[in-house]
């Protein structure tokens, strides 16, 4: 680790400009590359959430429901559907809180900050709420207390995406009257499919307005697949633009490649030692490339992506960092194992 250091101090001080614009080059390669996956994620929350509405058949409940009367219809609903249920939710207006009946398969990804409910407190209706990110969050903090309809329930996690606080179903308070409910299909419905389920569904809510889902936008699913050309594009030519940077870098510094092959320096440790070298300095400008994306451009993703909310979190930063770093290692290594594969007497004549 020493020696690696050292090598990097050596790089510093003797090649002062070149090390400044490396260090630039790779700031606004990682920060092109993590806003490019930020837009990425957030397209696939967006198509994802488009296809879920692709299936969402919408129950306008009549003023007056409550909730008693409700559990009893749900009930019915659940066995009359069965295993054509992918989600089923409650939703609530005064004040603005929704419960899911059935455990949501993409529930990690609408957490922006803490996490989403245990499969357990889930299940078990524990106190716990996911308060959606704005503006209805105010002070509070993963851990905290909220108050929902005078009860207190544990702040789990901030939601990045949506209007409604979220509880399980079991801690929803029954003194709140549900405004609507949600049906989720398992599979996207044909147009013969969805007005057999709007029947079905108008039988089990007669005084209720039954709404079926939108038909598909085909010029949004291929605007989305667009968008996902481009970030791979990005992605890719961040990586060959910071290789190339590099290989000339390399370059610039045969003398110190003759340097260390005079005094014993393997092949393979000289390889090692640039590899290493590289990794340390992707690092740092990695790191800052993130807090500036986290906390600076973060503020204005949404108006400069048509209102899609900001959704990276730790998880999606470090698979961003290795993915990317592992595919830099990969071209790197091969640059680094033909410079130093060199004889040195070719290497002080080129």
């Amino acid at each position: 680790m020493g020696l690696i250091w050292k090598n990097v101090k050596n790089f510093a001080v003797h090649h002062k400009g070149m090390f400044v614009v490396f260090l630039v080059s790779q700031m606004v390669s990682a920060l092109s590359v993590l806003y490019v996956t930020s837009v990425f994620q957030a397209s696939q929350n967006a198509d994802r959430d488009y296809q879920d509405n692709l299936r969402g058949f919408t129950v306008m409940l009549p003023e007056g429901e409550t909730s008693q009367n409700l559990k009893a219809r749900l009930s019915e609903l659940q066995v009359e559907f069965g295993q054509e249920i992918r989600q089923l939710v409650v939703y609530g207006e005064e004040p603005r809180v929704k419960a899911n009946l059935v455990y949501p398969p993409y529930h990690h990804q609408a957490v922006y900050t803490g996490s989403y409910f245990s499969r357990e407190a889930f299940d078990s209706g524990s106190a716990e709420i996911i308060l959606h990110e704005l503006p209805m969050t105010g002070d509070y903090r993963v851990g905290d207390t909220y108050l929902l309809a005078g009860r207190p329930y544990t702040v789990k996690g901030i939601n990045a995406n949506g209007d409604y606080n979220e509880v399980p179903y079991g801690a929803l308070p029954e003194e709140l009257p549900p405004s609507r409910v949600q049906l989720f299909t398992a599979e996207l419905p044909t147009k013969a499919q969805t007005e057999e389920i709007t029947r079905r569904l108008a039988g089990i809510f007669p005084e209720a307005a039954v709404l079926p889902p939108e038909m598909p936008d085909f010029q949004l699913f291929s605007q989305h697949n667009m968008e996902y050309l481009v970030c791979t594009l990005i992605f890719l030519l961040s990586v060959v633009n910071i290789a190339y940077l590099f290989q000339f870098i390399l370059e610039q510094r045969k003398s110190q490649l003759a340097l260390f092959r005079t005094c014993g320096c393997t092949t393979g440790r000289a390889w090692f030692l640039y590899l290493a070298e590289s990794v340390f300095l992707f690092t740092l400008p990695f790191l800052c490339s993130a807090l500036i994306l986290h906390f600076g451009i973060s503020r204005w993703f949404s108006a400069l992506n048509g209102s899609r909310p900001f959704a990276m979190g730790l998880a999606e930063y470090l698979s961003v960092y290795f993915v990317y770093l592992l595919l830099l290692l990969v071209v790197f290594s091969v640059f680094i194992l033909r410079f130093v594969k060199r004889p040195i007497i070719s290497v002080l004549r080129g």
